[in-house]
């Protein structure tokens, strides 16, 4: 018997608005189904690293503290293959972690502050022919991946937590790392006796004897920063940080707008001393100074103040050791130096100075400093650059 109601299919409109509210619920959801998987891969990460941390500690107990080398620590580790896989890279990817060459080959009782110093993460690296480096080591932040796992990278540190981290984690290994945004309990306007070193290393600056700096929340293009006008200067004595080997300079300022700049810091160890600066006098900016001597100061006159007050720049002040030449690059590009100056000796305070020199209170620094690396070598061009990408990029520097 035939139905009073025959049956009939859904018609064009009808399938049409289906699959539109098909579309929108898949689109929906793709995005938590994804994360979901991701958060599980990172878990996975996160123990494959956990294992690798506990077993270079264990080698290290095993060996009077020290950690193995760049040159031995896969064989060394021995492990099996898909301990090494990490999901996010894929399994085509046999060893997707790298072993930090800051710690290579030495003592865990020489760092200060263990839970900032990466022993592996995500990365990759591979020597290229001729070259004296190994595989999955990493000797420069390009050799990290800071966004294999939603942007960020899974990394253990030297005493054995594994957590996920961004790329504000600085290559190279700074002596001293000074950084207003990590300025706790000061308000905004108010005086820095202090100015915390944020490196394994603890070698904080002080103002003892001197005016201090200012310390300003949001002025450097709305993020903090320390004032000096001029008279502030903060210091420190210690060995790590003095004049007469190589060391690189890398620092986020700002000229405060009619000054002539002046000297950012400067270095003097047993008679030799050198100053840094961005110091303009009669249309000249002097760019380092060899202290009283004079005579192989490095300026140049392509370059005006006026032109670093505008906005934050990132200098670099390269050097090789005493009696070697200095190198300055601002925003990542080398300046024409007229006259590439050398370290010279005198007599004088031993000490490492921020906003001025101990010797020469005048011409000190006219405006604001946020943050400062010093490394105590003269960095390859790779990781000098790279230092660089990381401070332009924190601080909003265009090229």
């Amino acid at each position: 018997m035939r139905s009073m109601f025959p049956r009939r299919g859904f018609t064009l409109t009808e399938l049409l608005v289906i699959a539109v509210f098909t579309a929108i619920l898949a689109a929906i959801l793709s995005p938590t189904f994804s994360s979901a998987r991701e958060r599980g891969r990172i878990r996975s990460c996160i123990a494959n690293q956990r294992h690798l941390a506990e077993l270079l500690l264990l080698y290290a107990e095993d060996h009077g503290g020290m950690l193995p080398t760049d040159a031995e620590v896969w064989k060394v580790l021995d492990l099996a293959p898909y301990s090494l896989i990490c999901p996010s890279a894929g399994l085509h990817t046999s060893n997707a972690y790298v072993y930090n060459y800051t710690v290579s080959g030495k003592s865990t009782s020489a760092f200060v502050n263990p839970s900032v110093e990466i022993l592996t993460a995500d990365g990759q690296h591979q020597p290229t022919d001729g070259s004296e480096t190994h595989p999955n080591v990493a000797y420069s932040a390009a050799d990290f991946n800071y966004i294999r796992h939603q942007e960020r990278m899974v990394a253990s540190f030297l005493d054995g937590h594994v957590t996920t981290v961004s790329s504000d984690v600085t290559p190279g290994a700074p002596v001293l790392w000074l950084k207003a945004d990590a300025i706790t309990g000061v308000s905004d306007g108010a005086p820095i006796d202090t100015w915390r070193d944020s490196s394994p290393q603890g070698l904080d600056l002080s103002a003892e004897g001197y005016a201090r700096p200012i310390y300003r929340a949001h002025d450097l293009a709305g993020k903090p920063a320390l004032y000096f006008s001029g008279d502030q200067v903060l210091s420190r004595t210690s060995s790590p940080i003095l004049a007469g080997v190589p060391r690189t300079v890398c620092l986020v300022a700002q000229a405060d707008s009619g000054s002539h700049g002046g000297w950012l810091c400067g270095f003097r160890a047993s008679e030799t001393i050198c100053a840094l600066s961005f110091l303009e006098l009669a249309k000249t900016v002097y760019l380092y100074s060899d202290g009283y001597t004079r005579t192989n100061d490095a300026k140049t006159d392509r370059l005006a103040i006026s032109d670093l007050t505008s906005s934050p720049f990132v200098a670099t002040f390269r050097l090789a050791g005493e009696g070697k030449r200095v190198e300055v690059f601002v925003n990542g590009k080398a300046l024409d130096i007229a006259q590439k100056g050398h370290m010279s000796r005198e007599q004088g305070e031993d000490a490492f100075s921020l906003g001025g020199l101990i010797s020469d209170p005048t011409n000190a620094w006219e405006g604001y400093i946020a943050e400062v690396l010093l490394y105590d070598a003269a960095l390859t061009p790779t990781t000098r650059r790279d230092v660089e990408r990381y401070l332009m990029k924190k601080w909003g520097v265009r090229p």
